[in-house]
């Protein structure tokens, strides 16, 4: 009697029990398995099954997809896509500009904004982008640099006193 194709052997481990997978198991592997996952030992049994009965490659074949593997390791993406960044816009730069009812808070760019904190004095200045430099470092809001400054979390135009009463 002719064996069954490995795909029919693979299709045939989908209705079987879990008992039944671990006799399969102990036939394929010949060792008994404590498994009871039954889709892992599908997943096992189907890999171990058409790693048995399917040819092999040649040596000649692996050094052919060593080499095609290494050649597509060193390309760019773009380069394994043609065209694909065809509708790309270039990056723009992020407006900065105050929310809606925040324009009381703008800031001109070169003030420096100091706050006595925990004995220290910290020091920001505003850029002409509308970012912030603290330390040698650009933020995006004041409020970054107020829970960087205090180790916590912080509303940056209440850390510095900028807020009004009505906004608080």
């Amino acid at each position: 009697m002719a064996r069954p194709s490995v795909a029919a052997q693979v299709h045939a481990l989908s209705g079987m029990t879990v008992n039944e997978l671990r006799e399969k198991w102990q036939e394929i592997f010949g060792e008994p398995t404590q498994q009871r996952h039954r889709v892992y030992m599908i997943k096992r049994l189907a890999w171990k099954l058409q790693e048995d009965q399917l040819p092999k490659l040649t040596p000649e074949q692996e050094a052919r997809i060593a080499e095609h593997r290494r050649e597509l390791e060193a390309l760019p993406p773009t380069a394994w896509f043609p065209g694909a960044g065809r509708r790309k816009r270039a990056p723009v730069a992020p407006q900065v500009r105050p929310r809606a009812g925040l324009s009381h808070r703008a800031l001109s760019a070169g003030t420096v904004l100091t706050r006595a904190y925990k004995g220290r004095e910290i020091a920001v200045k505003v850029l002409d982008s509308g970012r912030f430099e603290y330390e040698g470092r650009v933020y995006r809001s004041l409020s970054a640099i107020a829970t960087e400054a205090a180790g916590s979390n912080w509303n940056g135009w209440v850390f510095f006193g900028l807020a009004r009463k009505a906004d608080r």
